[in-house]
């Protein structure tokens, strides 16, 4: 019997984390999609160190700050 409550708690652990990586990766996505979308929204004057700069399109660094 213990050894059934093991395995499920296995399954449980790599569904949660299945879980987090999957949402990971879709705010992510949403993230990258907003800096595509509204960067001519972004205010000019919100400065972001970049090693190299974009003068099109910020960074989902500087999106998920903004937010």
């Amino acid at each position: 019997m213990p050894k059934e409550m093991d395995r499920q708690r296995i399954r449980l652990a790599i569904q949660a984390i299945e879980g987090f990586v999957m949402y990971s990766c879709i705010a992510t996505g949403l993230v990258q999609l907003i800096a595509l979308c509204f960067s001519q929204r972004t205010p000019a004057l919100f400065f972001r160190y970049l090693r190299t700069p974009s003068k099109t399109i910020v960074l989902e660094a500087t999106v998920t700050e903004y937010l």
